[in-house]
């Protein structure tokens, strides 16, 4: 549905410009876009730029509101696909279906608007110039997941579907094998579905299959002497902080406390600073969680860590040759988030893989919200968000959830 002009001659200066920053959110990413690239991508004069928008943050907000008008009417056509004035609200059991559907339509046959709202969100945590754009999207997914719940029978958890819904669908967006993915992603959603009943699920057999993949593929990081793991740390953090943006040798030897020559002698080029800095923040996601004991005392999630994740997907996202990685980070998540839904539910209760990367969904668009989670205290924000997630869980016992799969 993502309309482009039909002839990039025919389009007026300005909508080619926002068109060529849709197209480097999508190949290249926020922190390469430059006045330069955009003219070069548009084929326009740097000087048509500015004589259309009065910045480069101008033309960025215009293509973000460009991409919510476009999500918007997406948006009701799919609602408008589902209501029919004669039929009888949707049961429940088929939300998990709608879900999936909704979230493989959405990244596949919008996949420039899907990255657009990535960036855009990415943007508006990062600088509050963008903020509005953040709540704006934040607004339009809230409404959308309301009416669907809505016609389920379950509209009081529409804000807890959102959360999955966005969670579930940047993950979505990662290469892979696309049936065995989509059969994953399937389960996930009846999982969600079998939540909103007060039942906890169990791992199915694509996603065992796919999770035992992702495991056996999992790459050996080179070791590093103390000077390198140095260096890989303050990569790593500088992209957490400051986002890709900020990561440049020098930003690198600064935080690492050592000289530029020493960063660009042993990582020569942005793209090797870039890998060491995503293979550490991937160390840092996946390492058995007994080692983020010190950080991680029940529920403290350290906000830059996510959106150092959320950059790092994107960066995936965009590398089709990326599909080890994308399995990993798609399949093995969910290990900390395991561990704070079982702390929160008790020890007598079986938390399978699959509730804990739905729980892991539910905690990232909690924070995208505005939650600030690295507080334990805000883990109950007036009792009311977790102690309703707790009392649904524990509502019921877990149906079937010893019997397995049988293969």
């Amino acid at each position: 549905m993502s309309r482009t002009p039909s002839s990039r001659e025919a389009a007026s200066p300005r909508l080619r410009l926002i068109d060529a920053v849709w197209s480097l959110w999508q190949t290249k990413g926020h922190a390469a876009i430059s006045a330069r690239a955009l003219a070069r991508c548009a084929e326009v004069p740097v000087s048509t730029l500015y004589n259309h928008f009065a910045s480069l943050d101008d033309l960025f907000v215009s293509a973000q509101e460009r991409a919510l008008e476009e999500a918007r009417q997406w948006c009701s056509m799919q609602l408008s696909h589902l209501v029919d004035p004669a039929s009888q609200p949707f049961h429940m059991d088929g939300l998990g279906r709608i879900m999936a559907a909704l979230i493989d339509e959405w990244v596949w046959s919008e996949r420039r608007l899907a990255f657009a709202w990535r960036e855009g969100l990415l943007l508006s945590q990062r600088e509050k110039g963008y903020q509005g754009i953040g709540a704006e999207w934040q607004a339009l997914w809230s409404g959308f997941w309301q009416a669907i719940c809505d016609m389920c029978g379950v509209g009081a958890y529409s804000r807890w579907t959102s959360s999955v819904f966005e969670g579930e669908a940047a993950l979505h967006m990662l290469p892979g094998r696309r049936v065995l993915d989509r059969a994953c992603l399937d389960e996930l959603c009846q999982g969600w579905a079998d939540w909103l009943i007060g039942r906890l699920t169990v791992e199915g057999p694509w996603r065992f299959r796919a999770r035992q993949r992702a495991l056996d593929a999992l790459p050996h990081l080179p070791d590093h002497d103390d000077v390198a793991r140095r260096i890989a740390s303050a990569a790593a953090d500088v992209v957490e902080h400051q986002g890709m943006a900020g990561l440049t040798h020098r930003s690198v030897a600064a935080r690492a406390d050592v000289s530029l020559g020493m960063v660009s002698g042993r990582f020569r080029t942005s793209a090797d600073l870039a890998r060491l800095a995503f293979d550490t923040i991937y160390s840092r996601l996946v390492m058995p969680l007994e080692a983020h004991e010190a950080d991680l005392s029940r529920g403290q999630i350290h906000v830059s860590r996510r959106l150092a994740m959320e950059e790092l997907m994107l960066a995936v996202a965009r590398e089709s040759t990326s599909q080890s990685f994308a399995s990993q980070l798609r399949y093995l998540r969910g290990r900390t988030s395991g561990r704070i839904l079982q702390d929160m539910l008790g020890m007598e209760v079986t938390v399978s893989p699959l509730d804990a990367a739905i729980f892991s969904d539910l905690l990232s668009g909690m924070q995208r919200a505005g939650i600030d989670l690295s507080q334990p205290g805000d883990l109950d924000r007036d009792g009311s968000e977790w102690a309703a997630l707790r009392t649904l869980l524990r509502s019921r016992p877990m149906a079937d959830a010893a019997k397995g799969w049988g293969f």
